[in-house]
């Protein structure tokens, strides 16, 4: 990997005042940011603790970063109308200092191959928009992947050391923790009717799936760190592991199982093979005692694992209509977010005696949603979004990283099998910790054999 150069701006040229015209752009922005938010949401207690954080992102964007990366999991809880939260307010003021750092200093931007597949991926999404069923659903679908792919861009730039990457799977870990005991108490104070959540318009399932990642994360910080910081990340895993089980979500449990069945398998620590391998028998040969244990809830979402084809509402059923939906559609699709609009005409074309005849259908599969509304080049796009991470996995010189790799990439197939979530943040935040790995791999190769730099130089260009 090629790291960037930055490219030091002339000495003595100042901005207005004295000050450099690296910190005076930001600071503008940084006012903007702050009268956006008085006006819009009339709020004071938001615009001071704007005032208070946003000149820190102008100082180091990192720390901006690591806010954003925070609150992801607690999304839900940070909106304040017209479909804003805090999160995209963070990151857009974010994205804003660190671009403007990058433009007056004149800095490098670096790109990769992941990013170049989804810059390809963002083209043809917009490209669809001439012929979608939806074409004001596709917008904001198209707005949202832009937001991503820009977020993924500003991440890989900032994120430049082991030890950013570290506190950054850190800020997620501690954001989901939070999110997880949020959650817990809510579905404690409802009795175990409901399923946990930090919000009652938030998607149970979306939720256990952002658990998921932090609870992966922290599992491999607690067998790669020292000290008292082990200690941290194993006691996070406790409330993560319950939240993610709490839930109910059926298809993240089987990414987990599939991600420590993978682990297992591949680390060549004999500690953690055989704790893996313990929890996976204990779980099949106690789990009649386990279900027991668990509130009626739960335990019905556990003995109904199998059972895919609930007429009408089960995912088998939806992605039937998909596929007649695929058939019809194979080369171009039905245009971004046209999946469930296009479902109440192509659902005639499949069972006769189905309950939500006429009601708008999410996909429940990454992979059958873009083939549906992408066709078949969005289809081979996103399946090169995985050829590209498992390159960079395959450059890493060994465990623990690419034990964490992989299974990063095992838990997010999964979670793209059974459920539509290539436009969430936590999604992309997944990959680009994979990709991450990669880099920092490749670093530590070159600065002990200095003499393969060579070698290993090729992904990372910059522009």
């Amino acid at each position: 990997m090629k790291e960037a150069e930055a490219i030091h701006p002339v000495q003595g040229k100042a901005g207005i005042g004295g000050w450099p015209a690296s910190v005076l752009v930001p600071a503008v922005a940084c006012g903007a940011t702050i009268g956006i938010l008085t006006s819009i949401t009339g709020n004071l207690l938001i615009s001071m603790i704007a005032a208070l954080v946003v000149p820190l992102m102008m100082w180091k964007p990192f720390l901006g970063l690591m806010g954003l990366v925070l609150l992801v999991p607690l999304e839900e809880l940070t909106t304040f109308g017209y479909s804003f939260t805090l999160v995209r307010v963070v990151g857009a003021s974010t994205f804003i200092c660190w671009f403007f750092q990058v433009v007056l200093r004149r800095q490098k931007i670096k790109l990769d191959l992941f990013l170049w597949v989804a810059l390809l991926f963002l083209a043809w999404s917009c490209c669809s928009l001439f012929w979608a069923v939806d074409r004001g659903g596709g917008i904001v679908a198209v707005f949202t992947i832009t937001q991503l792919v820009l977020l993924y861009l500003m991440s890989c730039n900032i994120i430049d050391s082991d030890e950013k990457l570290r506190a950054f799977m850190s800020y997620y870990i501690a954001g989901a923790a939070i999110a997880a005991i949020i959650a817990i108490l809510g579905a404690y104070e409802a009795g175990f009717t409901a399923r946990a959540s930090v919000s009652s318009m938030q998607n149970p399932n979306r939720f256990a799936h952002a658990l998921s990642l932090g609870l992966i994360l922290a599992v491999f910080l607690t067998c790669t760190c020292r000290g008292y910081q082990r200690y941290l990340y194993l006691f996070s895993a406790f409330p993560l592991a319950l939240g993610v089980l709490l839930s109910g979500s059926r298809g993240t449990w089987l990414a987990v199982l599939a991600s420590i069945a993978v682990a297992g398998l591949i680390t060549k620590s004999k500690k953690v093979k055989f704790v893996l391998i313990t929890i996976l028998i204990i779980a099949l040969l106690f789990n009649s005692a386990i279900i027991s244990a668990m509130p009626p809830l739960i335990a019905d979402r556990i003995t109904s694992i199998a059972n895919l084809a609930d007429r009408g509402s089960g995912r088998l059923d939806i992605w039937m209509v998909g596929l007649e939906m695929v058939r019809e559609n194979w080369l171009t699709g039905v245009g971004i977010y046209g999946f469930p609009t296009a479902y109440n005409d192509y659902i005639f074309n499949s069972y006769d005696e189905i309950r939500d005849r006429g009601v708008m259908r999410d996909a429940h599969s990454s992979f059958l949603c873009l083939l549906a509304e992408l066709g078949l080049l969005g289809f081979l796009l996103f399946s090169m979004f995985w050829w590209a991470a498992w390159k960079s996995i395959g450059r890493l010189p060994g465990n623990p990283e690419k034990t964490l790799g992989i299974c990063l990439l095992v838990f997010l197939f999964f979670v793209s099998l059974t459920a539509t979530e290539h436009k969430e943040k936590f999604f992309w935040l997944g990959w680009l910790i994979v990709n991450m790995l990669s880099f920092s791999g490749r670093r530590n190769i070159e600065n002990r054999q200095p003499e393969d730099k060579e070698k290993s130089s090729g992904d990372l260009q910059c522009i």
